[in-house]
């Protein structure tokens, strides 16, 4: 174990040497400014380099997508839909996304939560149907995920690649090493999602939660900027957040999630700081209707945005499902 932090060190030491190496320095010097100016724009405008999810009104609050060098992390109590919206946005990200490579594109999923046979279930329900997966044989599962689920991985289709580790079983140095094995298998990683922030090791050791979870998001930060990929994760909110849901429901109060903004991240102040873009997602029933919805509300952008909506709810198909409509 100590030869292995160690190494893992020495690995993100020559990772920092190396992005010191290939950073750019802006200038008004003929030739770097150019450089750098038709790079940044491009950058912005080229509609390949945004991934979309399936919900227009969230791709408008992204601006437009899930965007390279960026950290999204969402936010919600337990339960209300976290490691869901992380594997359904590498689904999205997999049916609403063409990418051009010669390699195969590959969102990497890393799961310390759910273990695979879990998320395996809950990708049929949110790909195919909401009904129970022991009605059917295993080939019809398979069948179904890969005609109506679209799970395909025809020529230029892109993979989702699902690894599980126990708690603290990985770093974010890891996932360095876990991207250059997939890619050295002539796959091309496109987005990293990671199921959740609060179960991985930062790469420099503390025994401090906050300090800890503070490098972590630090951390993905980097890993993002220096693969040029989205990274996206999760949080759970505090005590207290958790209590003004409580309070408001049980005063007969819909819309909860507005009850809820930067204050009530659990823990760590710098994990919001760190992020790119960080939304607080929760489920609610309207009572009126009895129609599910996921609430997402934004509390924070780094960078400029396509429109001026910062919360919306988002039907389900039923009150039964995990698809949205």
């Amino acid at each position: 174990s100590e030869v292995k932090e160690q190494c893992a060190q020495l690995l993100n030491d020559i990772r920092k040497a190396d992005a010191a190496t290939m950073k750019k320095s802006f200038s008004l010097k003929e030739g770097i400014f150019e450089e750098l100016v038709t790079s940044a724009v491009s950058s912005i405008t080229d509609p390949g380099t945004a991934l979309v999810t399936g919900v227009q009104m969230l791709n408008d609050m992204l601006s437009p997508g899930y965007m390279p060098g960026r950290l999204y992390i969402w936010l919600g109590i337990s339960g209300s839909f976290k490691s869901l919206m992380l594997l359904m946005s590498c689904y999205w990200i997999k049916k609403y996304n063409k990418i051009e490579t010669t390699k195969t594109p590959t969102v990497l999923y890393i799961t310390t939560e759910n273990s695979i046979d879990e998320s395996i279930i809950r990708l049929f329900n949110m790909s195919t149907t909401c009904g129970d997966i022991r009605q059917y044989l295993p080939e019809e599962v398979a069948g179904m995920m890969r005609d109506s689920g679209g799970l395909t991985l025809d020529d230029g289709d892109t993979d989702i690649v699902m690894q599980y580790y126990n708690n603290f079983e990985i770093s974010t140095g890891d996932i360095y090493n876990i991207v250059d094995d997939l890619e050295d298998n002539n796959r091309e990683v496109i987005a990293v999602v990671v199921d959740y922030i609060k179960r991985i090791r930062s790469i420099s050791p503390t025994i401090d939660e906050r300090i800890r979870l503070a490098n972590v998001s630090n951390e993905l930060k980097d890993l993002s900027v220096n693969l040029k990929i989205p990274v996206i994760t999760a949080q759970q909110i505090n005590r207290a957040g958790n209590m003004a849901l409580d309070n408001a429901s049980e005063t007969g109060k819909e819309d909860l999630a507005r009850f809820l903004g930067r204050g009530n991240i659990a823990q760590c102040w710098d994990i919001i700081e760190n992020s790119d873009w960080c939304g607080i997602l929760n489920i609610e029933v309207e009572k009126s209707s009895n129609i599910k919805y996921l609430t997402v509300k934004e509390i924070k952008k780094r960078y400029k945005s396509m429109t001026n909506i910062t919360y919306f709810n988002q039907p389900f198909v039923d009150v039964d499902s995990i698809q949205m409509v």
